[in-house]
């Protein structure tokens, strides 16, 4: 059952972390309508780039011996009604063999979002464009043909035709979609490596306008180390990203940056302040799901033992030098514990079983070393809110735990929390937002040794405690599994956002699989909505 008012926070623990960096994008232009680039960019034989997508792990954080606190267990949740919701339109097919898609890369990193009238996925390594009221790929009125020809499914490399350099050539993935929505503009990134790890590039793409196909203004900004896990949060002053920093296969911590968004909406030449977090790994931009108050810093968020932490990132274009990132202190929250066991090395393993599979020694990975995306900022019932989730160990399986979060002049604290296990399954892949009445919604995988990978949903209503009444989306059919090409990973995220048009409808984009086998995964893009959210 979700708690109140733990782990209050005061500003007398804040401190500010100086290391800091302005740089230039290194190059930037404007795109023709990505709709008029017809030529496919080069590609190896299909076989040849069958490739695994591996998310490099981050250490699990661990305390001494005896340090921890003893396990508390949350009462029961009172018995609620079934969740209010409008009838579910039936889930429409994404990117995948269905569509025409020939998978060459696992896993998919799943990520979409609606706009005004599109609906945008990205995939490990390819895009398309959807109508929202169709469910199919944006067609021209006057042929009825995709727009994004051919067949309305693209590589990723194509948003950065005429570019140049390692954005142009180079298609690595960890994609992200976003929808600016303080501006209907789209917010398009991947990450791009070149010359054998000597550069460490990120492409970000702004759209002119609310229309996906059309055109953008292009930005690559570069790094002196390897830049994984990329995640983006929308914000007045600034378009935010985290990552984890590598240099070969030494985690290096997180790296928080701001990128010059007045500069990128306008084509213009844009900035980059960054700050270093050694010692951090999995920190989360937040990211806005309606306008925050004026001059509200982005808040970034992670785990620690037990806890959660918790910067404020204040950007200065005008006196870049002025820009802080300050560190409000650890949260206390309920004890949990990693939801797959930890190697020798202090990594997790792979503990999550596929259901009645050919082959059942063959687990997945729950990414249980991070927060999973998004942080999502609201501003509801009078109150700054942030929601996110993580996966956590529950008995004989792995359940959700959800924070619920209130920004306040006196700090942040945790409005609520919850682990949400209602069975001794396994639930990981999750990602949690609110709508505009404070109605919310977590998406997810489940899975267990009777039961295939499948999306689900679970929430609570306004005003109500606990997550309950669990739905199935779109149920799995196959394991992922093979003699020859085993995976462990079943994506490294999955995306929930609302639509930025009632400010009521859940979009959900995830992974499933229809047939048994690996490099043959499936995407599938649902929505739903609270029926008293008008």
């Amino acid at each position: 059952m979700m708690r109140t008012a733990i782990g209050f926070l005061l500003l007398s623990a804040a401190f500010p972390l100086s290391a800091q960096t302005l740089t230039n994008a290194v190059r930037h232009d404007t795109s023709p309508p990505i709709s008029s680039i017809l030529v496919e960019v080069p590609d190896e034989p299909f076989e040849a780039r069958r490739t695994e997508h591996r998310v490099r792990p981050i250490p699990f954080p661990t305390a001494a011996p005896g340090a921890r606190r003893a396990a508390t267990e949350a009462p029961a949740a009172p018995i609620q009604a079934p969740l209010d919701l409008a009838p579910m339109r039936a889930p429409f097919l994404g990117i995948g063999p269905e569509i025409g898609y020939k998978v060459k890369h696992a896993p998919p990193d799943t990520t979409g979002a609606p706009g005004t009238t599109q609906y945008v996925q990205w995939v490990n390594e390819a895009f398309a464009v959807f109508d929202k009221a169709t469910g199919k790929p944006v067609v021209d009125s006057a042929t009825g043909r995709p727009v994004l020809k051919p067949g309305g499914v693209r590589d990723g490399r194509v948003i950065w035709s005429g570019f140049g350099g390692v954005c142009e050539d180079t298609n690595d993935g960890d994609p992200i979609v976003l929808f600016d929505r303080m501006r209907n503009r789209w917010v398009l990134s991947q990450f791009a490596v070149h010359g054998g790890g000597r550069t460490f590039s990120q492409c970000v793409a702004i759209s002119l306008t609310d229309d996906a196909t059309g055109r953008y203004h292009r930005y690559e900004f570069q790094y002196n180390d390897f830049n994984d896990y990329p995640k983006f949060g929308v914000w007045p002053d600034a378009y935010y990203v985290t990552y984890n920093m590598f240099r070969g296969r030494a985690f290096l911590g997180a790296k928080a940056c701001a990128l010059e968004r007045a500069a990128m909406l306008n084509g213009d030449p844009a900035r980059m302040i960054c700050f270093d977090l050694n010692g951090f790994g999995g920190v989360l931009p937040s990211d806005a799901d309606s306008t925050p108050p004026a001059a509200m810093p982005n808040h970034l968020v992670n785990f620690g033992v037990d806890t959660l932490n918790v910067w404020k990132f204040h950007v200065d274009w005008s006196t870049p030098a002025s820009s802080t990132l300050t560190k409000l202190g650890p949260i206390d929250v309920t004890r949990f514990d990693p939801p797959c066991p930890l190697g020798a090395d202090g990594l997790p393993s792979a503990c999550i079983p596929q259901g009645p599979s050919t082959q059942p020694d063959q687990k997945l990975d729950a990414l249980g070393d991070r927060l999973m995306y998004r942080l999502a900022y609201r501003r509801v019932e009078g109150r700054d809110a942030l929601v996110v989730n993580h996966t956590v160990k529950t008995g004989t399986g792995t359940g959700m735990r959800v924070y619920d979060l209130t920004i306040n002049n006196a700090g942040v604290s945790v409005a609520r929390q919850q682990t949400y296990a209602p069975d001794g399954r396994f639930r990981w892949m999750g990602s949690v937002a609110m709508d505009k009445r404070g109605d919310l919604l977590i998406g997810y995988t489940a899975s267990g040794v009777d039961l295939f990978p499948s999306i689900r949903f679970a929430g609570n209503a306004a005003g109500e405690t606990a997550i309950h009444d669990e739905h199935t989306m779109v149920a799995g059919a196959a394991a992922q599994v093979s003699a020859t090409d085993p995976l462990e990973r079943w994506g490294d995220y999955s995306t929930l956002t609302i639509d930025p048009t009632d400010d009521c409808t859940f979009w959900y984009t995830a992974q499933v699989e229809t047939a048994e086998g690996t490099f043959n995964w499936s995407t599938r893009i649902g929505s739903v909505k609270f029926a008293s959210c008008r």
